[in-house]
């Protein structure tokens, strides 16, 4: 999303249009609207998640735990 939209304090959700200032985050968003394009398409179904645990400015790095998580049971594989 980018750091302005996190500096905004306020919810942010599919309403808040994206602004990364990374080139990670540009070229994550330019692969997301590849994927909506084919999907508008009709060549296939598709869709974004956006998983805050796994992907964020404030819990980067989740994924380890949420390995552990499902490890242990605790969630569906």
């Amino acid at each position: 999303m980018g750091t302005a939209v996190d500096a905004g304090g306020g919810p942010v959700d599919e309403l808040v249009p994206p602004a990364p200032d990374t080139v990670y985050g540009q070229a994550k968003l330019a692969a997301e609207r590849r994927v909506l394009v084919a999907g508008e398409s009709g060549r296939l179904q598709a869709s974004v998640l956006r998983t805050p645990m796994v992907y964020g400015l404030a819990r980067m790095g989740n994924i380890a735990r949420i390995i552990e998580a499902v490890a242990r049971n605790r969630f569906p594989p």
